[in-house]
């Protein structure tokens, strides 16, 4: 068995895309939420591009911010929000975005 090597960040972001995208086709989150966070993640990936480190971490936790909230207001699934937030924690420890 290959050892896989280890994702980059855009990699990542991609990922992060096509598990939105996902929960769209399975209509697990409705459009315009996904918009929301293809937004986000779009900025995240522009700026990723740039070098501005600091602006995608801010972004990610944005992002996870936002996927919480749609938890808490009803509108995502608490398993599915989780796959996101990892998602996006994994993208941060890549990036050595401090914790906060």
């Amino acid at each position: 068995m290959r050892k896989r090597a280890a994702s980059s960040p855009a990699e990542l972001a991609r990922a992060l895309q096509q598990e939105v995208t996902d929960l769209i086709v399975r209509s697990a989150i409705a459009r315009q939420r996904a918009k929301v966070l293809f937004s986000i993640l779009d900025k995240m990936v522009a700026e990723m591009k740039r070098g501005h480190t600091g602006v995608v971490c801010n972004s990610l936790r944005t992002f996870s911010k936002k996927v919480q909230q749609f938890v808490d207001q009803g509108s995502l699934a608490q398993s599915d929000a989780e796959s996101l937030i990892n998602g996006s924690a994994n993208l941060s420890l890549l990036l050595g975005c401090p914790e906060r």
